[in-house]
């Protein structure tokens, strides 16, 4: 039995072509697909929602970890890290929470990224297919070595 082939004569893959082939799998799960979708001021209650963009009707953007709707205001908070002088006289960097609080009437839209399963599982789908072809296109010096007992000139 050649070291190219199992006991049913089909082709066994290279342990460097396995990794290759589970590693883009893995990227293409991990990047993932999103679209942004809108989403209407009325749908955002109370108690809030997480990671929205807010476009404003004079043209300014904001980006919020977190937004709520109390009455006619919108309440946005962000995270934004200080540096302060520590008592040794160190610099200390800190994350704080802030809010802005923006008039509901001068929003345009809200928008926030949707993480959208089906585009994720396509790409993994042909990130893993073309992974397997390179494999194979790239293992063909290997196969004819095994085939003929010689090397290509």
């Amino acid at each position: 039995m050649s070291r190219a082939t199992d006991p049913s004569g089909g082709r066994r893959r290279s342990g460097a072509g396995a990794a290759l082939c589970g590693l883009a799998t893995l990227l293409a799960l991990a990047a993932g697909c999103s679209s942004v979708r809108t989403i209407p001021i009325e749908d955002v209650s109370r108690e809030g929602r997480g990671g929205t963009r807010v476009v404003m009707r004079d043209g300014y953007v904001y980006r919020f970890d977190r937004v709520a709707v109390r009455g006619d205001s919108l309440y946005g908070s962000y995270r934004v890290t200080e540096e302060r002088q520590g008592r040794d006289g160190a610099i200390i960097f800190e994350d704080v929470m802030r809010q802005t609080i923006v008039p509901v009437a001068g929003v345009a839209r809200l928008e926030a990224k949707h993480w959208d399963l089906s585009k994720s599982l396509l790409l993994g789908a042909g990130g893993v297919l073309f992974t397997i072809y390179l494999t194979d296109v790239l293992g063909e010096d290997e196969k004819e070595v095994v085939e003929h007992g010689n090397q290509k000139p």
